[in-house]
């Protein structure tokens, strides 16, 4: 379902500002995929909306839909809104689906 999401860029450092941007997002679950931000960089990119999580780049959004449908599918509880809660297991299932489908 298409929707507006807010989605949080931190820099790397405390001192730098937090980004947020407003971005259209087909989104199922606690998944949007959406035009890579800044879209000049191209592609889409899978989102954990509740915490702003980049999951996986894709150059097309048919291998996005299909890394995103791998995350729900993964049997993981996505609900938590805390980037603190991202397990070692939700880590590892999220490489193995982004070295899978970045770039594709």
């Amino acid at each position: 379902m298409q929707q507006t999401i807010t989605i949080e860029r931190r820099g790397l450092s405390k001192s730098q500002p937090v980004l947020r941007d407003q971005i259209d997002a087909d989104v199922e679950g606690a998944f949007g995929i959406h035009e890579t931000v800044p879209v000049e960089l191209g592609g889409y990119t899978v989102t954990h909306i509740p915490t702003g999580w980049a999951c996986v780049m894709t150059a097309h959004e048919i291998a996005a839909k299909a890394a995103r449908a791998e995350l729900l599918a993964s049997g993981l509880d996505w609900s938590f809104t805390n980037p603190r809660k991202l397990t070692a297991e939700h880590k590892r299932v999220g490489k193995a689906i982004k070295q899978k489908y970045e770039g594709r």
